[in-house]
């Protein structure tokens, strides 16, 4: 007789569900290394010494205080060195523009009388007789008649001398242009010459003054068309002319300066420069001599 087999299917029959799920749960614990749990190391208590408090030291203990340390001074190093750029060149100086000084209009003069270029001169006859001295004309005989000489007149010569004066006369007194003045300075001739057809004569001038009332230079503008005049006004003006009548003349002239400027010159400056115009009285015309 052959041993019985098991039936499994009935066995199975009657187990549990719950039982394989626990069955299986047990044998994945079984399997799945679990770490051991970390040991808690107990720190001992550390028990801290009481503060200590020092309020009095006994007698005859001193407290060490450690030496302060010196400080220590570190020279600054010098500054450095300043190279000073080279000057540039001096500009040359501007160039003025000279002003053009207006004249009164020149005096018509009379036409002269028109020559026959065909005719020629008669020639003189031969004398052999010698030319008697010429002699002066006596005080008595009255003025004597000056020749109107057309050189040194018109506006470029009263322009070229007014340049020559602020060229070489101006820079030595440190100036630079004469100051324009309005009205005309008045003088008297002393001479005894005579102008025909004229009682006056008049021009241009300019000077230097200074502040201690003395003529430094003087410059006639251009020329009143007769050189004896010309002459005596600079001669009654210039600073190293012996003329007795100097002295009356430049006083004259500052005072008329004082009159029409204000001041000879101005307040601060020592020497001041001045162009005007000056008229010249003669003591009587050629027509008014008795002589006439």
């Amino acid at each position: 007789m052959t041993p019985a087999k098991p039936n499994w299917q009935k066995i199975l029959h009657w187990l549990s569900p719950l039982l394989l799920v626990s069955l299986v749960m047990h044998g994945l614990a079984m399997v799945i290394p679990v770490p051991d749990p970390e040991e808690v190391v107990e720190e001992p208590d550390i028990e801290l010494p009481e503060p200590i408090s020092v309020t009095e030291l006994p007698p005859g203990i001193e407290p060490e205080l450690e030496p302060v340390p010196e400080p220590v001074f570190v020279p600054a190093p010098p500054p450095p060195a300043v190279v000073t750029p080279p000057a540039p060149p001096p500009e040359p100086p501007p160039v003025v523009q000279l002003p053009v000084v207006e004249l009164p209009p020149e005096p018509e003069l009379p036409p002269e009388p028109e020559v026959d270029p065909k005719s020629e001169p008669e020639p003189e006859p031969e004398t052999n007789f010698a030319p008697e001295p010429e002699t002066a004309p006596s005080p008595t005989s009255g003025p004597v008649p000056l020749t109107y000489s057309e050189r040194g007149t018109g506006s470029s010569a009263t322009t070229k001398d007014l340049n020559d004066f602020i060229i070489n006369v101006l820079p030595g007194f440190q100036l630079v242009f004469p100051e324009s003045l309005d009205g005309t300075f008045l003088m008297d001739y002393s001479g005894e010459e005579c102008v025909p057809g004229k009682s006056e004569v008049g021009g241009f001038i300019a000077i230097v003054v200074s502040e201690d009332g003395s003529v430094l230079a003087v410059k006639l503008l251009g020329s009143t068309g007769y050189p004896e005049i010309n002459a005596w006004v600079e001669r009654v003006l210039e600073p190293e002319s012996t003329d007795p009548e100097r002295d009356f003349f430049v006083s004259e002239l500052f005072r008329w300066l004082a009159d029409n400027n204000g001041v000879a010159v101005p307040e601060g400056e020592t020497n001041a420069a001045y162009q005007f115009a000056f008229e010249v009285s003669l003591f009587e015309s050629c027509e008014e001599s008795p002589e006439q």
